[in-house]
């Protein structure tokens, strides 16, 4: 019990670490923030889970179902059996993102898990000066993130969870690649009910575009003997850029935690960001027969996002249990984003 201890004490400092590492770095504060618009891979931030989402995203302490692959990676620890889980988001100007993972357990105290993250423009026409109309040809915008997440119990109070990611930003015929880290650690509070989350994510290296359109010929014409050279291949030069990185902390509470057919959870999220003001979101859950779940949220601190709500349907068969999830919220000016989601459970 002593060693389970010191290594649930060693990861949180760990975890402490990296998160006073990291916004040494980037040093933002509401006050005197500077770094607006200073990171690139934004889909990154867009949360993912049509529950979670319907909660307001305030999802990193309560994150007991597979989702937490996104939200906090140790939550992966607790979930029984394998999950998988698949999810489409219509997002604002027709762009569509869409998400899938899948977890498994390597032993009693250990599992895996595997996500991928999908977000596409669809066709835009391309337009000059010349042609203000368009030209006739397209290009697209495409960004992907590939994870797998390692998560385990050291105590039946205490997980951790660390999550490797593959990003690729593509935009036209140039892309960027980077490599991310998340990790997070949750801490339940058995006899009272309370699960305490936290998690930084997007730990890592930087990106660079390449492609064939930062390629160019220079000329190299003397301008004294008239003399012809043969061009020069050379590549325009792009700054690099990282990505969000993002540290959450949150509590959870179920008031029904000793019933076996219903709960109501409440749960709360702190969100410090690189490149924006710091946001709060706040979001609740009622599950009635274990059967049909109503949920709602706020998101506070965003230009135009706030309100959140939704539901889900759970259902059973002899080989699995799974649910259908939907979330709306409301987007002001950009109008509103719809989320359907599925879960399996095997």
């Amino acid at each position: 019990m002593k060693k389970k201890l010191l290594a649930s004490l060693f990861v949180m400092g760990l975890l402490t670490v990296c998160i006073s590492i990291g916004y040494a770095q980037v040093g933002t504060t509401t006050a005197n923030f500077k770094k607006a618009g200073g990171s690139g891979a934004q889909f990154l931030k867009i949360g993912i889970g049509a529950r979670a989402m319907s909660m307001g995203g305030a999802f990193s302490a309560v994150a007991d179902d597979i989702s937490a692959l996104y939200w906090n990676p140790a939550g992966v620890a607790f979930l029984e059996g394998l999950n998988m889980t698949f999810e489409y988001n219509q997002w604002f100007a027709d762009i569509q993102h869409s998400y899938a993972g899948f977890t498994f357990p390597l032993s009693d105290n250990y599992s895996l898990g595997l996500s991928i993250i999908s977000l596409s423009s669809g066709d835009i026409e391309i337009t000059t000066i010349d042609a203000p109309d368009g030209t006739g040809s397209t290009y697209s915008a495409n960004d992907i993130a590939i994870g797998t997440t390692l998560s385990g119990r050291l105590t039946d109070q205490f997980a951790f969870g660390v999550s490797m990611k593959y990003v690729q930003n593509s935009i036209f015929d140039v892309s960027a690649t980077l490599l991310l880290f998340d990790i997070g650690t949750i801490y339940t509070l058995t006899e009272e009910g309370i699960r305490l989350g936290l998690s930084v994510s997007n730990l890592g290296t930087e990106g660079q575009f390449s492609g064939q359109s930062l390629t160019t010929l220079v000329d190299r014409t003397s301008e004294t003997g008239g003399l012809t050279a043969r061009p020069l291949d050379a590549t325009l030069n792009n700054t690099p850029y990282s990505a969000p990185l993002s540290f959450r902390g949150g509590i959870s509470y179920n008031f029904f935690r000793n019933m076996n057919d219903q709960s109501l959870i409440i749960g709360g999220d702190f969100i410090h960001l690189s490149d924006n003001p710091e946001k709060f979101n706040v979001g609740t859950e009622y599950m009635w027969n274990n059967l049909i779940a109503v949920r709602g949220g706020y998101q506070f601190g965003y230009d135009e996002l706030g309100l959140t709500v939704g539901g889900g349907i759970n259902f059973m068969t002899e080989s699995f249990n799974g649910s259908f999830d939907y979330a709306y919220a409301d987007a002001g000016r950009l109008g509103s984003i719809n989320r359907i989601g599925l879960r399996l459970k095997f």
